[in-house]
């Protein structure tokens, strides 16, 4: 009988007998372990570097309906957020939210028309030279004018409105305004021209 061995047997075992020898040493020390895990969770850390970083200038602010769960997760959606301007209400239909001031010209005041197509106008500034800064007017920007001598201006073009002032031929023109929002003057809350006479220019 043939007992010579297979020729793959033959090559395995002499591989297996080839192979280096590997003697065990026993568990790693904890440091290496220690090292191995902390090495581990720098790489997964990694994945995220400079993520955040991306995210934190933000172009500019946003509506707080557009701020999204990723930004509230970064932690910046507080400095998206648009300040909301706080408005308070001037009633319109109370004297005592109007003033009025007699000038001689030149009054230097510079006037704004109102938008959203509202009509009338708004002091804008205070010219150094007018009369307006060097009586010491009760005169703001932000008031809206409302009466020049005894015509009432609510709500009239900004050419309309200004050629009031203009054609005055009183020594002192007298303009009376009122300190709040167009919102409120233009608005449901509009006064009738009835009682601005009475009440306010007292006419």
């Amino acid at each position: 009988a043939d007992h010579t061995m297979p020729s793959r047997t033959f090559i395995a075992i002499t591989a297996a007998l080839a192979a280096p020898a590997v003697a065990w040493q026993g568990p790693a020390p904890a440091c290496a372990r220690t090292a191995s895990r902390v090495g581990a969770s720098n790489v997964r850390a990694g994945l995220f570097d400079g993520v955040k970083d991306a995210f934190k200038n933000p172009t500019a602010p946003q509506d707080e309906d557009r701020i999204t769960p990723i930004d509230r997760w970064l932690g910046i959606d507080k400095d998206l957020v648009t300040p909301k301007k706080v408005v308070t209400f001037v009633d319109p239909q109370m004297a005592e939210n109007y003033h009025t001031a007699k000038l001689a010209k030149p009054m230097g005041i510079k006037f704004l028309e109102n938008e959203g197509g509202l009509g009338g106008i708004i002091v804008d500034s205070l010219l150094p030279d007018g009369s307006a800064s060097t009586t010491g007017a009760s005169i703001q920007s932000g008031d809206q004018l409302v009466a020049v001598d005894s015509s009432i201006v609510l709500g009239l073009e900004f050419e309309e409105a200004l050629g009031a002032i203009q054609s005055s031929v009183a020594e002192e023109v007298s303009l009376v305004f009122f300190r709040g929002g167009a919102q409120f003057l233009y608005g449901p809350t509009k006064p009738e021209e009835e009682w601005l006479r009475t009440e306010v220019m007292k006419a």
